[in-house]
């Protein structure tokens, strides 16, 4: 199978289901989000932290500052071979000798000084909790209408290295079915997949009902919603963010929510969200040197059940029992613990590597969305 075709704009619109394609964004929704956007103001108790510390895979020619928000930093001893956990052993998964985390806090690899991530409460930064502001249970349910759950079985590298290929992938898909998580994730943003039925790679948006197009305020709580999320990274984490959006200038990237919302506001090639998550330990495809940013709306049952994030290197359970957010490199061993219906919504902006290459055959990808939504 080839991936040597030029698509265009007319082919897109006859090759590409009705439903990954996309309507440009109106000017009055994009001029509102500016307007909440230059309002919207991250505040925090600001601190360079120490030049030893650094983020992986950055390249050190990428302005700006690891870390800019001031948090304890707490080292930790990274295991040579991180547990994977998995969502159908739900009490080993949750009696790891792990560090339950309840502070805002910088987490970093004692022995090299690897970052690994910034876990941060919604008091120490309020702007986390404003870029939820217009996440009513009306644009919650309107994920469930407009999206297609996505499969129980990632597709991404779990346990790292040749997993896609190894004994112990095939011994569990045996054990667990295939399936990777529990509760409802959904997707947005651009998807490279490789399509049998036309013998190459396609680049499209992931599934959406097309009355989305349509429903402007959803739209406007949706764009405003991950533009604020990146927002809030720049200004606590501004050298892989800004690494990020580099990247998507490289790869002349036509951005998630159409070139009518320009790059520089959300560069982030795909984003998700989930309600009730647990996912196995597993190591996703975002780009080395790029961060996963991962915003929590809190558990929502009256059986106090914990919604809980786990990193694999760091050997920690973050409770998520109020908005937070974490900056996590996504690369590393990481998951979400089964611990029941919580009721807790995520949403996670992040940059596939296979989006940002700079190469001619994703250029002209891109290329061919521009003409499309410039001629229909």
């Amino acid at each position: 199978m080839s991936d040597f075709i030029k698509p265009t704009p007319t082919w897109i619109r006859k090759n590409v289901a009705e439903d990954r394609q996309r309507e440009r964004v109106p000017k009055q929704v994009v001029d509102r989000v500016i307007r909440e956007l230059d309002k919207f103001k991250v505040s925090f108790k600001a601190k360079t932290i120490d030049g030893e510390y650094f983020w992986g895979w950055c390249p050190d020619g990428i302005e700006g500052e690891n870390c800019m928000i001031d948090l304890p930093i707490i080292e930790v001893d990274v295991p040579k071979k991180p547990k994977t956990l998995e969502t159908t052993k739900p009490k080993q998964y949750l009696s790891q000798p792990y560090t339950e985390i309840n502070k805002s806090c910088i987490v970093a690899d004692k022995k090299t000084k690897r970052l690994l991530c910034v876990f941060i409460y919604w008091n120490d930064c309020p702007a986390v909790k404003n870029a939820m502001k217009y996440a009513n249970q009306e644009f919650l349910d309107k994920w469930d209408e407009y999206y297609p759950e996505k499969k129980h079985a990632f597709y991404s590298g779990f346990m790292g290295g040749n997993w896609r290929m190894s004994k112990e992938r095939k011994a569990l898909e045996k054990r667990t079915g295939g399936e990777r998580y529990d509760g409802k994730n959904w997707l947005e943003g651009v998807q490279r997949y490789l399509d049998g039925s036309k013998g190459h790679n396609m680049i499209t948006y992931y599934k959406r009902k097309p009355e989305a197009n349509k429903d402007y305020d959803f739209l406007f709580r949706l764009i405003f919603m991950f533009c604020a999320m990146y927002k809030i990274e720049q200004a606590i984490v501004p050298k892989p963010a800004n690494f990020r959006l580099e990247l998507a200038k490289r790869s002349d990237f036509i951005g998630c929510f159409t070139d009518s919302v320009p790059v520089d506001l959300c560069p982030s090639t795909s984003m998700g969200g989930s309600v009730n998550f647990a996912s196995s330990s597993h190591a996703d495809s975002s780009t080395r040197g790029t961060l996963e940013s991962i915003f929590w709306l809190p558990p929502k049952n009256k059986d106090g059940i914990k919604q809980i994030f786990t990193n694999n290197l760091a050997e920690m359970y973050f409770n998520i029992k109020k908005n937070c957010c974490i900056f996590q490199v996504g690369t590393d061993l990481h998951g979400t613990a089964p611990t029941g219906a919580h009721g807790g919504y995520g949403f996670v902006n992040l940059s596939k590597k296979i989006l940002v290459s700079d190469t001619k055959y994703i250029k002209t990808w891109f290329d061919a969305w521009r003409g499309y939504f410039k001629k229909y």
